[in-house]
């Protein structure tokens, strides 16, 4: 049974007053000390899935497979696309590439972006109008200004 089994398994007994305590996965310590680890489960898997800009690495490992992202440009274009890795950044440009690896980001349209950089930077450190940054999940806009445009 993985983590999020378990934690399903132990909401749908806990929620069904007829079941039986014993079939819940949690039943595991005495008293409602079964209700504060679910509990803190459930905060905790929920707060895994709000959505955050991805690490360079973790552009890589997209990249690999082709994993949907949501990516915004500084241009405020956001949309869903697939991530596939590039090449190298030309090294005679003046610009900061964060980790120096190229993202292709693929809408999921077809339409492709192509040439621009994850997280690319001016020397002064504004973003680059070509750069973009992908998200976990879809953010709200509040997310998006609140968070700095770093790698």
């Amino acid at each position: 049974m993985t983590h999020v089994e378990k934690i399903i398994r132990g909401i749908e007994v806990c929620m069904d007053y007829i079941s039986d305590c014993n079939q819940c996965p949690y039943n595991e310590t005495d008293g409602m000390e079964c209700l504060e680890a679910l509990r803190d489960d459930v905060i905790a898997l929920l707060k895994a899935q709000e959505p955050r800009v991805l690490t360079l690495e973790e552009m890589e490992q997209a990249g690999k497979i082709g994993e949907a992202v949501y990516v915004e440009t500084p241009n405020d274009g956001c949309f869903w696309a697939l991530a596939y890795p590039g090449e190298e950044p030309p090294k005679d440009k003046p610009f900061n590439y964060p980790g120096g690896v190229r993202f292709n980001a693929v809408e999921v349209n077809g339409d492709i972006c192509d040439g621009d950089f994850y997280g690319m930077t001016l020397p002064d450190g504004r973003v680059h109008f070509l750069a973009w940054r992908a998200w976990t999940s879809r953010p709200t806009n509040e997310q998006m200004e609140a968070t700095p445009w770093e790698s």
